[in-house]
């Protein structure tokens, strides 16, 4: 595929289609999408956790919300990409998903994600 095939699939396969033609899409080189009308009606990310941590769990080892995490702790503890607890680093050896990193002056088309676990393989 060429760099235009992967950006064109990528748009077919974000549900963008349905505001906006490709075209108009390469032209402004963005989609943006519009919150939902009932926004107010849908509970908010971590809202049942919030509400009542102890029956309704994070997936994480604690249960709870973690600021320093346990299994990259336990397992990957000296991992300068990962580390266990938040920091900004806004690329490395595995990763220039930046617009920061030179890479982006060739391939300026960045995809963002709300999650890996909802991610689209292009």
């Amino acid at each position: 595929m060429t760099y235009e095939d992967l950006i064109k699939r990528g748009f077919e396969m974000s549900g963008c289609q349905t505001l906006m033609n490709y075209d108009e899409f390469r032209e402004k080189e963005i989609c943006v999408v519009p919150t939902d009308e009932n926004w107010k009606d849908v509970v908010p990310g971590f809202g049942e956790f919030a509400n009542d941590p102890e029956a309704n769990p994070m997936t994480t080892p604690s249960g709870k919300l973690e600021f320093t995490s346990e299994n990259l702790s336990e397992y990957f503890p000296d991992d300068e990409e990962r580390p266990p607890h938040p920091k900004f680093i806004p690329f490395g050896k595995t990763h220039q998903e930046s617009y920061l990193h030179p890479r982006s002056e060739q391939y300026p088309y960045l995809l963002v994600s709300n999650h890996p676990r909802w991610l689209v393989s292009l």
